[in-house]
């Protein structure tokens, strides 16, 4: 049996501190950090003084990322993840933390917002213009600390990346789109508010002790049989407060570039 508990510390180990880095294999480490509060741009004149209904759908919203440890940030998975609570934490409100936080930030810069909470053709002509579109997806990553004492850390950051598709600018009185396109924008704040609570000394001990806890059987059997004492010593982290989040910032970042973008687009 001490050879599976072997086996399982080798595993952990390799889970820790080997893997790829996220966002198609290009590592976000090099990455300045983001700010936080986002300069004012200035409105196109067609915007000033007007009436905006703003809509985003966030119905069909998906939300992907995961946590990350390791020199090499290696993905968490099963045993060596945060628990499924700190999991909710985190991911749970992603998509109204983007969505408000667009809104706020388009009323920060300036413009007179209006939240439109569901789509109607005849409440939107209440307005002198309308924005429309998708929050199609969220990423959210966490970027650990490493072991106590900051061995092994993956960089201690935490990102998001969010996808808007189909944003359009709508003139109501003429129904001319002003603008329309996708935007994709991107923030990286530090440190991650998670931190794994283990010494290196704590993971050979736990590994070392699955030797005696999982039936010596087929692996397939051990898996099956064993998954109760494997998460009954399942990795262990802590989530620190927070202010601000990536998603919240990427979101603010969102709404600038799309002023900026219809300030820049020409009359129609």
């Amino acid at each position: 049996m001490k050879k599976y508990g072997l086996c399982i510390l080798t595993l952990f180990i390799v889970v820790i501190f080997s893997g790829c880095a996220t966002f198609d294999n290009v590592g976000t480490k090099p990455l300045p950090l983001s700010e936080p509060v986002q300069p004012f741009i200035g409105l196109s004149s067609r915007l000033k003084n007007k009436t905006v209904g703003v809509y985003l759908s966030i119905d069909q919203t998906k939300i992907d990322g995961g946590h990350y440890e390791g020199l090499l940030q290696a993905k968490q998975v099963w045993i060596t993840a945060p628990s499924k609570k700190q999991k909710a934490a985190l991911y749970g409100p992603a998509k109204e933390v983007s969505l408000y936080s667009f809104m706020d930030e388009l009323g920060r810069q300036g413009l007179l917002i209006h939240f439109i909470k569901e789509w109607n053709n005849s409440l939107s002509t209440q307005f002198d213009y309308v924005i429309t579109g998708t929050i199609e997806k969220i990423i959210l990553n966490t970027y650990g600390r490493g072991f106590i004492g900051g061995y092994g850390s993956a960089g201690d950051y935490w990102e998001a990346r969010i996808f808007f598709t189909g944003i359009k600018l709508i003139e109501t009185a003429s129904s001319n789109t002003i603008y329309e396109d996708n935007m994709e924008t991107y923030a990286k704040l530090a440190p991650c508010p998670i931190k794994l609570n283990w010494s290196l000394f704590t993971v050979v001990s736990n590994s070392l002790s699955m030797a005696f806890q999982v039936p010596a059987k087929t692996f397939l059997g051990t898996v099956a049989q064993g998954r109760d004492a494997i998460y009954s010593w399942k990795a262990t982290y802590q989530m620190d407060n927070y202010m601000v989040t990536p998603i919240e910032v990427a979101s603010r970042k969102g709404a600038c570039e799309l002023l900026k973008r219809i300030k820049e687009t020409k009359s129609p």
